[in-house]
């Protein structure tokens, strides 16, 4: 009787050489573009945060007839004022649409004793742990709150508005630097020398990030 035989195909060793070294050159080719997409796309998403901000700010300025303070300072309910308060990122959330996060806030209070905001789940966190979609840049690698003593404490934003140069503010005389907006400042328009079209407000920066 004969015995039939069957053969197998395989991939000699230098044909999966080929086959590594073309993947290797179509990812060196595609990964650039890959980059390149996904960093446009960051881009285009802080330019929109950066725009939204702006808004905030000049609807702001329609109510107040002035410009927000980079920090306001806060009333203790002691004898002396402290040098404690609110910054501009909490004083704007009123005008970005933030419903949650502004109901929490008493402005009368210190930032540092600030209430808990009450989730929808039943739990409280506190205030400054809150995310803020429009603070966070999309190409922050590090999108996380910061803890303290393993309590969420934090949240940092990537957005710093133009204080101008040192010093920024002298707390004895009041008076603020260059920029759009300083400790307990009340810019307005007139004041802007250089025009609006040509003055920093605010900038994408740095957190989490060496």
């Amino acid at each position: 009787m004969l015995r039939s035989q069957s053969h197998r195909q395989a991939f000699t060793l230098v044909e999966i050489l080929v086959v590594i070294v073309i993947i290797g050159l179509l990812l060196a080719i595609l990964f650039p573009a890959i980059q390149a997409a996904r960093s446009a796309a960051q881009s285009t998403g802080s330019k929109n945060n950066l725009r939204q901000i702006g808004i905030a700010a000049l609807n702001f300025e329609s109510r107040t007839g002035h410009y927000p303070p980079s920090w306001k300072e806060t009333e203790t309910g002691s004898s002396t004022t402290d040098v404690k308060g609110w910054s501009i990122h909490a004083i704007l959330l009123p005008y970005m649409e933030q419903k949650l996060l502004q109901s929490n806030i008493d402005f009368t209070r210190d930032y540092t004793n600030a209430n808990d905001v009450l989730l929808a789940d039943g739990t409280t966190v506190r205030l400054s742990s809150m995310r803020v979609p429009t603070y966070v840049s999309p190409a922050n690698p590090r999108d996380e709150v910061r803890f303290s003593g393993g309590v969420a404490e934090h949240y940092p934003v990537d957005y710093a508005v133009n204080c101008g140069q040192f010093s920024v503010w002298d707390p004895v005389t009041g008076e603020g630097g260059s920029g759009m907006a300083y400790p307990n400042s009340k810019v307005k328009s007139a004041h802007v020398s250089d025009g609006l079209s040509f003055t920093l407000f605010f900038a994408e920066v740095k957190s989490w990030q060496v």
